[in-house]
């Protein structure tokens, strides 16, 4: 109990003196505290205790004697009074703080929010975590319980962060390449690389993260956001390869799939004309592609087979029909021509050097051309 004394030497006169009765009333107005008994002050008293009422959840801070507890009761207001005194108790609350704390299960951290016993809770800003969505705060580690803010808070507690796993897709641009589907998946599952997708002429080198295919992507896990990834190619190049079918060697060609194709100037054959190009060794379809196909290819050489003259100067003696055949086909000597005084001597290319002509095979022989005349006599009694 708190207690008020008052000095009766010096109370007792002033009293006295003032009242005259030597009685003062008291009457005390509680304001929520425990109830106390009015008293009566004699002034024979030698002291004076005045009680100390409670109230719970309260701390007493005295009595005052206005009931708007402006003016706190004191000896030179008692002292005022002539036979009677009311007296207001005045409470300070006690405060008691309580808290509650966040555990955010791998989110974004927030502070315990702190209240005073009793006041509403309010709820504090959404916590954030890559790849999920926040559902909600509960009240065990469980997560079964729900927690609705806006109650009164009692006492010290922690709530536990619900979190739902977000799902992400990943869209894949082929770039001219067969067609992928789309993964969706939660986010930091293992994900594979699907398929590879083919495109005509040209080899998959990989799947890039932007459109300029200068960052490959690397399948692992689900990232935290939707992504689009780019097929990068590199373009196939193939070989024409030249059959020439016993023509002049022809060197094989490279060409990027769908690049021009030029070809080489015509080859060239002994004793034949060139007659084109063919994509089959019997010679039956004519090579006509523009550009490079998605393959390699053989080309074979038609050759047409050159027929050739030669022809006979008899040197005014009979005359011999020229011959003309195939090139490389067997050819045989004419029968000899006459000429009046003069021994035949043999078909000489020339009467300069004397070299006789050999019947062989047409253009076999290398003096033997087109059209080439060959000269036959000598003189009679002349001896080569």
């Amino acid at each position: 109990m708190r207690k008020w004394l008052l000095g009766l030497a010096f109370l007792l006169v002033f009293l006295t003196a003032c009242t005259g009765s030597g009685e003062i009333k008291v009457t005390f107005i509680e304001n929520g505290g425990s109830e106390v008994d009015d008293m009566t002050i004699k002034t024979s008293d030698q002291s004076i205790n005045f009680p100390t009422p409670t109230r719970e959840s309260y701390t007493f801070d005295g009595w005052f004697t206005d009931e708007a507890l402006t003016i706190p009761f004191s000896l030179s207001v008692l002292l005022s009074q002539q036979t009677s005194i009311t007296l207001y108790a005045k409470w300070t609350p006690i405060i008691n703080e309580v808290s509650i704390t966040y555990v955010t299960n791998g989110g974004s951290s927030i502070s315990p929010s702190i209240y005073e016993s009793g006041v509403l809770s309010v709820a504090p800003v959404v916590p954030t975590k890559t790849g999920h969505t926040f559902d909600g705060w509960y009240q065990e580690e469980a997560l079964t319980n729900s927690y609705t803010f806006g109650v009164a808070v009692e006492s010290n507690m922690t709530l536990y962060a619900k979190w739902a796993v977000n799902q992400y897709t990943i869209a894949f641009i082929e770039n001219g390449g067969s067609d992928v589907l789309d993964i969706t998946a939660d986010f930091d599952t293992s994900i594979a690389a699907p398929a590879i997708p083919t495109k005509l002429g040209h080899t998959f080198v990989g799947w890039f993260s932007d459109e300029t295919l200068t960052t490959p992507y690397v399948f692992s896990k689900m990232g935290s956001t939707n992504m689009t990834l780019y097929a990068k190619w590199q373009i196939n190049a193939f070989d024409i390869v030249f059959n020439t079918n016993g023509g002049h060697t022809i060197d094989t060609i490279s060409l990027d799939y769908q690049a021009s194709i030029l070809l080489p100037p015509n080859p060239f054959k002994l004793g034949h004309t060139f007659d084109g190009w063919f994509i089959d060794e019997a010679l039956n379809t004519a090579f006509s592609l523009t550009s490079m196909p998605n393959e390699d290819i053989t080309l074979y050489a038609k050759w047409l087979v050159n027929a050739y003259t030669i022809s006979f100067d008899a040197q005014g003696g009979s005359e011999t029909s020229s011959i003309t055949q195939p090139f490389d086909s067997t050819i045989v000597s004419p029968l000899a021509p006459t000429k009046a005084g003069y021994d035949f001597a043999g078909w000489f290319v020339n009467l300069t050097d004397l070299t006789p002509f050999v019947f062989t095979t047409m253009g076999s022989n290398p003096f033997c051309y087109l059209n080439k005349r060959v000269l036959p006599f000598m003189p009679n009694g002349h001896r080569l």
